[in-house]
């Protein structure tokens, strides 16, 4: 009698763990973590400005870091930062997660005449150079000082 009890019990103890469980139905999760299948990704814009002129456009996921485009060119000027104000009073870091759209701005330091340079950089008794101009539709756009010979 004590085996058939034995019998009889154990199977009664399994059925009982087994309806116990947490049990899921085809289709669905007993995860606890959060559903994000159906979630998107928030995604920004930020668009960089040379002037009045729009420069780049880059789209960053929230909470990801914009990345510095090349730097702008103009002549005689100097590109120095981007700024996250269209006044340039504040320069904007690349570290800084972006959490909303963003417009950025171009800042740049004026450079000194084409003539300063020949003044700073050039010994004042230089014969081993000479001009050399070129000329692009009958117009001089260029002068370079080269070595003779």
């Amino acid at each position: 009698m004590r085996k058939a009890t034995k019998t009889m019990i154990l199977p009664w103890i399994v059925a009982c763990l087994l309806a116990s469980c947490n049990q899921v139905e085809p289709g669905t999760s007993n995860s606890k973590e959060p559903d994000t299948s159906n979630s998107t990704i928030q995604q920004y814009t930020v668009s960089f400005y040379d002037g009045d002129d729009l420069y780049q456009v880059q789209t960053v996921d929230e909470g990801e870091c914009a990345i510095e485009p090349e730097k702008p060119t103009k002549v005689e000027k100097e590109f120095q930062y981007w700024c996250s104000d269209p006044a340039l009073t504040t320069r904007y870091s690349f570290t800084t997660p972006v959490t909303s759209d963003l417009s950025l701005y171009s800042l740049y330091e004026n450079l000194p005449p084409f003539e300063d340079y020949n003044d700073k950089f050039l010994p004042v008794h230089a014969p081993f150079l000479t001009e050399q101009h070129f000329f692009e539709d009958d117009k001089d756009i260029e002068i370079a000082l080269v070595p003779d010979g």
